[in-house]
């Protein structure tokens, strides 16, 4: 059940939960077609529960994948149009995750010269994997050793980021850092999650399957897939989302689901 008091009167959430379901059946997704495209403000209020959470790019994603719009890159646009407005917004965020992802090759490579393998956390491993595509990255998650933390902290200062001094360092993550040409933040984790996150699945758990990787020449540490499942639930049911609202977030629920 959604609850109203955490909707906007302009955006239609549950139309946006249908077009992200894996429902593939036919009929639905005619019925779905017909609701969008019958009344283009039907698409409006959809993409803004998107936007609202940061689902925009899966969204589009999917309309394509259910057939109800082709591909924003796959044929051409009238200025102005629906299909217009969602290739700009692909375009924007194909290249904001090109930054982020050239962002994160550099954060390795620095820290690498300065002895350190970062394990990649959430959804910056897809950056690197280029799965799920349409992931929306607000940050670039990282941890490292609390006994390496002013070495990691000199290595990105010496790269042009900058510490975030109005921003909150928490126990488990250092704080934020910021360079302009980036479109996000760094959040330096020295340990993998909160302490309620952490007291159902402790560090030194996940850490027992962590594996050593390369990517385009640097050199990270990354969870096994069963780790990394298993650190985003705690992530967001126990740290976050579910400890406060007790539920997990749409953005949260869909990407643990890939």
């Amino acid at each position: 059940m959604i609850r109203s008091s955490l909707l906007q009167p302009d955006e239609r959430l549950d139309l946006l939960i249908r077009v992200l379901s894996f429902n593939s059946d036919l009929e639905s997704i005619g019925n779905l077609r017909a609701e969008l495209l019958g009344d283009l403000s039907a698409i409006e209020a959809m993409m803004q529960a998107a936007s609202r959470r940061h689902l925009q790019s899966a969204a589009v994603y999917q309309l394509a994948e259910k057939g109800i719009l082709p591909s924003p890159r796959s044929v051409k646009m009238t200025t102005g149009s629906v299909l217009s407005l969602m290739s700009e917004l692909d375009e924007q965020f194909r290249q904001r995750r090109a930054a982020l992802a050239n962002a994160l090759h550099e954060v390795i490579e620095a820290l690498n010269r300065a002895g350190v393998q970062p394990l990649v956390l959430k959804g910056s491993m897809s950056l690197i994997s280029g799965s799920p595509e349409w992931r929306f990255q607000r940050d670039i998650d990282f941890a490292v050793e609390p006994a390496v933390a002013d070495a990691v902290l000199a290595a990105l200062r010496a790269c042009g980021f900058r510490v975030r001094e109005d921003m909150e360092q928490r126990p488990h993550h250092l704080k934020p850092m910021q360079r302009d040409d980036i479109p996000g933040l760094l959040e330096p984790h020295i340990r993998l999650a909160g302490d309620r996150a952490r007291a159902v699945l402790p560090d030194d758990v996940l850490m027992g399957a962590v594996r050593e990787c390369r990517w385009r020449g640097v050199r990270y540490k990354a969870m096994s897939n069963s780790g990394f499942l298993l650190h985003g639930l705690a992530h967001h049911y126990f740290q976050n989302m579910g400890f406060i609202y007790c539920n997990v977030s749409l953005k949260g629920l869909l990407e643990k689901s890939h």
